[in-house]
């Protein structure tokens, strides 16, 4: 249960990320950024520097009070 709080969480900042133009734009516009099934999560970026850096920092920890 505490996996899946944490991964809703996640994928709502990367909801936020993304709502706030912190990623650059998918190739399909209506494609979600992140899906989650079981004990997995498949995150979908632009093959771009910011969009690494930023998905690093947030699993990190290190952006989640300045999204926020």
């Amino acid at each position: 249960m505490l996996f899946v709080i944490v991964m809703e969480a996640l994928n709502g900042l990367i909801s936020l990320a993304h709502n706030e133009g912190f990623l650059s734009r998918l190739w399909h516009p209506a494609m979600s950024r992140a899906l989650l099934y079981a004990d997995d999560l498949v995150v979908f970026l632009s093959p771009s520097q910011n969009d690494l850096e930023l998905l690093k920092n947030l699993l990190q920890g290190h952006l989640v009070f300045t999204l926020i």
